[in-house]
């Protein structure tokens, strides 16, 4: 997290699409697969998890670069 902290914005919002396009393929993940799909949901919460973190990080910057 503390790398997050020294990203340009740029590199942040291409992080951020990339995580919630992962959110979005786990979320099909978790619903057609039957084999696992505990491990779907866990993989899920935690790219929601960074993924909410990767937005305050940003919001903050971009609040900063407002002031």
């Amino acid at each position: 997290m503390a790398a997050l902290k020294h990203m340009r914005e740029s590199e942040l919002e291409r992080l951020l699409e990339l995580v919630q396009s992962l959110v979005q393929e786990l979320r099909c993940v978790s619903r057609h697969d039957d084999q696992s799909p505990a491990a779907a949901v866990t993989a899920q919460r935690l790219l929601q998890a960074w993924n909410a973190e990767v937005q305050r990080i940003l919001k903050m910057q971009q609040a900063n670069d407002a002031a």
